[in-house]
């Protein structure tokens, strides 16, 4: 019985320190950023190919303008965009502008991800 209650203890502790360890990786891959009106572009980091999501906190998305042959491919669903960087992007990143329905608008640079700015898997914007 105490081999049982031993084992059981054991699996107990590795499951809960790869919880903990899986909640701390998940917590690294976003990232937040508070945006000021009128402060200039918020910069995002992506990959060819793979998806960055953008989630705009407290409204949901009305619009949004990009150049029509921007290097980037765009989906949008209630409050966030999944982008993906095709191999057209342009060096200097491409803009985009999103509106939400609360009348905020947010200025977006999406640029290729790199040693010094790896890529966003999620990006949390307030």
């Amino acid at each position: 019985m105490k081999q049982v209650v031993t084992q059981h203890s054991i699996v107990v502790r590795a499951a809960l320190i790869l919880t903990v360890a899986f909640a701390t990786v998940t917590d690294a891959l976003a990232r937040d950023v508070e945006y000021t009106s009128g402060k200039g572009e918020i910069e995002v980091y992506v990959n060819v190919g793979e998806p960055t999501e953008l989630v705009f906190e407290g409204g949901k998305i009305k619009d949004g303008f990009k150049n029509s042959n921007a290097g980037i491919a765009i989906d949008k669903k209630d409050s966030s965009l999944v982008v993906f960087g095709k191999e057209s992007m342009h060096d200097n990143g491409e803009a985009i502008l999103v509106r939400l329905d609360d009348g905020r608008s947010y200025p977006i640079r999406i640029r290729r991800a790199n040693s010094d700015n790896p890529r966003d898997a999620q990006v949390m914007i307030s």
